[in-house]
């Protein structure tokens, strides 16, 4: 992405405010200013770090046309009034501002383009009156970082809902990494337990789109050839890395199809770094260590004014980095807040400055093309990599109080960094990210709007700050409980909402379900006051306590909780079927799983018939939309038929299922190839029910292919998925007597779990112990001793195979 430090003040820039007749601005009403496209625009790159800033637009936009034209259908023709909101996610690299740039410069004609930055954001929504707010032609809001605007986007948005009937469209682009339905900041710009009903009907669509990849070689190439002819201006004289074409260098060919290089970013990053280490050197590093080698080109190139063999000189150069380290985290600063800063972090790390902190201040205003302000490192990957080793050098504890140092300067933009620095590099070793929010998380004296705000900013699931989000969410959850009006806060029952979940998560289950059940109690309660406002949020609640329920092994409970929150849902429904039912087919889809828990299993398929139903019927208005849910429901109804004993019939469905998610896949498969690897794990035991050991083994080793593909890219959400499918497949090669591999499959899904296991076990425990036995039964098979060191962390489970073993050979 794009720096975040921009000012709307200057030449140009759009401001959309409200016009009393159509041709007086009325005095006192509401105002806007955007930056537009133009502001941002940067001439040709001085630099070649300058190449990966989408502002710089150093290379051509490869293998964007569908996400552009999905933005271009949805931003329409202008002509009709209405407002419509959506959000298009994708990990840091995936080219989610260049794109929102190039969305900017076509609407530019005819449209209010332009983009929204923080400060502005802030300002607008604490004017009065937002209801009043009008915008004179067709206009177009672009939002960056959208997760730290998230609290201004929803009190913009409740003011939107009341707006009359516009003349002109207006339309909102949220830009983020991640974005769930679920939960999270996203979640909260519609969630009705804080917003009015009514604003979710602002969101079209209401799924986040998520960038495609960069998925054909020859895009790939292009892009790469691009930033080495790029980096190339800019290197007169040096040797240029040769690029070999495709097809003709096998190791090229390879190393170009791995995953990893979906991402455009990573390879302008590979480009550049090449001119120093060549290109194969540059295509063998991982993402982390291709923005690690970036980082200490930047820092280099900081030092290199400086002479190091001059003890003063050396120390003003150390400064001068790590002052850039602190506008990086800090997401840019304006000149008299670096000032400050300045002085502050001297007097901090007892260092006098030749010429006193201004001097560096100015030095680095020099270097970083900077006047009034000194912008951050972009993109968010390569400023990650820069202040964590800079910072890293002062040891963990100075690293981390230069941090907290640094939270009233730069409070959300700081605690964003820091979770996405946690999210990219804790899986790679990296302590410093998480140690500073946990520092941060635990100060008695931390502000709860802080907190609040890092929680906003967590990713729903994620095993890097899975024990953090715990404490976090805990302490929130913690201090309403100790006032009287806990349960007349919205903000207290959604944190019981996530606390319920991340408890869950680390395998506290019993905790999870007091967290729900209390929030069930709190919206029973305000039921009683407001019916209607209520009912939505005490079906959802109740469709959560059922899963804890089943969780913890309550299958009746579990079953009187979600019939409980289908009957809402079908009288809700009834009502607005529009709204609620997707929340009924999903209801539904869950009442099925818990009747088969409790053997109804006629039950459980009228059920999941139902939900069938009532999703292809969504699909037939809305399939971009509703195609994932039929899906889903097509994976539950294949279970439900296979357990009636109708494996031909369970066949039938599943293979819909992979049909429905290969055809997603293909045009987005960083969203879909995840449910395309599960059902594919599903159809392998349903082809194994009908005796098609062959093809069971096919479709399993292709879920162990897509998982093994998907794991690098975010090891943080799929690594623990590849060891599931791993042993998945050491089951089925155990099923055709291939037992070396099968052992080979299950050793390798025990040694990618064993970590997790060991701090979550309750989160495993339903497919660590079938390894596990595999793992045995294998070796058993083969006359071999089994691996010690790998089994340390299942000697519970051992045991209890070995006792299972005697059991068999008493009887």
């Amino acid at each position: 992405m794009s720096t975040r430090f921009a000012s709307p003040q200057g030449n140009h820039n759009i401001i959309v405010q409200a016009y009393g007749d159509g041709i007086n601005i009325s005095v006192g009403m509401p105002h806007l200013t955007l930056v537009p496209y133009q502001n941002r625009i940067r001439s040709d790159p001085q630099r070649d770090i300058q190449i990966l800033d989408p502002v710089f637009r150093a290379v051509p936009l490869v293998g964007r046309d569908s996400d552009l034209n999905f933005l271009l259908n949805w931003l329409g023709t202008g002509e009709t009034g209405d407002i419509k909101v959506t959000a298009m996610i994708g990990q840091g690299g995936a080219g989610k501002t260049r794109l929102g740039l190039e969305l900017l410069e076509k609407a530019s004609d005819g449209w209010d383009a332009g983009i929204l930055t923080d400060d502005e954001a802030r300002n607008f929504v604490q004017q009065q009156n937002l209801s009043a707010w009008g915008w004179r032609r067709p206009t177009l809001i672009l939002v960056d970082y959208a997760a730290a605007l998230a609290l201004t986007i929803a009190a913009w948005l409740r003011g939107l809902v009341d707006h009359a009937p516009p003349k002109h469209p207006l339309r909102i682009l949220l830009l983020e990494r991640h974005a769930d339905l679920e939960g999270g900041w996203y979640n909260s710009l519609f969630d009705t337990s804080r917003q009015p009903a009514r604003v979710v009907d602002l969101f079209s669509p209401l799924e986040p789109r998520k960038l495609a990849p960069l998925d054909v070689t020859s895009q790939r190439w292009s892009v790469l050839a691009s930033g080495l002819e790029a980096a190339t201006r800019l290197k007169p004289g040096k040797p240029v890395p040769k690029l070999p074409q495709t097809g003709t260098d096998s190791w090229f060919d390879k190393r170009l199809a791995d995953p990893q290089w979906a991402d455009p970013l990573l390879l302008l990053m590979a480009a550049i770094v090449a001119f120093d280490t060549g290109l194969p050197s540059a295509l063998s590093l991982s993402r982390p260590d291709l923005a690690k080698e970036l980082a200490k080109k930047e820092e280099r190139r900081l030092r290199h004014s400086f002479d190091d063999r001059n003890p003063q000189s050396k120390q003003d150069a150390d400064f001068l980095v790590h002052l850039y380290a602190c506008v990086t985290l800090c997401g840019g600063l304006d000149h008299h807040r670096l000032l400050d800063l300045a002085e502050q972090e001297c007097g901090a790390l007892h260092v006098i400055c030749s010429g006193g902190p201004g001097s560096i201040v100015t030095i680095l205003e020099r270097l970083t093309g900077g006047a009034a302000a000194v912008p951050t490192i972009t993109p968010d990957l390569l400023a990650e990599a820069f202040w964590l080793s800079v910072l890293a050098r002062q040891g963990s504890a100075a690293a981390v109080e230069t941090v907290t140092r640094l939270l009233p300067l730069a409070t959300q933009t700081l605690a964003d960094m820091l979770v996405r620095s946690a999210t990219d590099y804790t899986h790679t070793g990296e302590k410093l990210p998480l140690a500073a929010l946990t520092a941060i998380a635990e100060d008695p004296d931390a502000d709860f709007a802080l907190l609040s705000e890092l929680a906003r900013a967590l990713p729903k699931d994620t095993l890097a700050l899975r024990a953090f989000a715990f404490k976090l969410i805990g302490k929130l959850v913690k201090r309403p409980r100790e006032s009287a009006d806990a349960a007349s806060d919205p903000a207290y029952v959604n944190h019981l909402f996530d606390y319920s979940h991340r408890q869950s998560s680390i395998g506290d289950r019993a905790g999870a379900l007091v967290s729900i059940t209390e929030a069930v109690d709190i919206y029973r309660r305000l039921a009683l006051v407001n019916l209607n406002h209520s009912r939505p949020d005490l079906a959802r609640s109740l469709h959560n306590l059922s899963n804890r329920q089943s969780e913890i092994g309550d299958p009746a409970g579990a079953l009187a909780s979600i019939t409980e929150a289908v009957n809402i849902y079908r009288d809700l429904a009834f009502t607005n079927p529009n709204r609620f039912r997707p929340d009924l087919a999903s209801s539904l889809n869950n009442l099925s799983n818990q009747q088969s828990e409790v053997d109804d299993r006629s039950g459980a398929l009228r059920s999941i018939t139902e939900a069938i139903n009532i999703s292809r019927n969504l699909v037939s208005v809305n399939p971009d939309r509703f195609l994932p849910d039929l899906a889903r429901a097509l994976n539950n109804l294949s279970n439900r038929q296979s357990e009636i004993g109708d494996p031909a019939g369970a066949l039938v469905s599943i293979t819909e299922a992979v049909n429905i998610y290969r055809d997603l896949a293909s045009t987005n498969p960083d969203r879909f190839r995840p449910g395309l690897a599960v059902s594919l794990m599903n159809l392998s035991k349903q082809q194994s029910e009908m005796d098609d050991r062959a093809g069971a083994l096919d479709s399993i080793t292709e879920a162990v292919a897509t998982h093994r593909e998907l794991a690098p890219t975010n090891p943080d959400r799929f690594i623990t998925d590849l060891a599931w499918s791993l042993s998945f497949q050491g089951n089925h090669l155990a099923a055709v007597d291939r037992l070396r591999e099968a052992l080979d499959s299950t050793s390798e899904s025990l040694g990618i779990l064993a970590p997790y296991y060991t701090r979550y076990p309750n989160s495993f425990s339903r497919f660590a112990p079938a390894a596990v036995n595999d793992y045995l039964f294998c070796s058993q098979e083969l006359n071999l001793e089994p691996d010690e060191k790998l089994l340390l962390p299942y000697r519970a489970l051992i045991e209890q195979y070995n006792l299972r073993t005697r059991e068999g050979a008493t009887e």
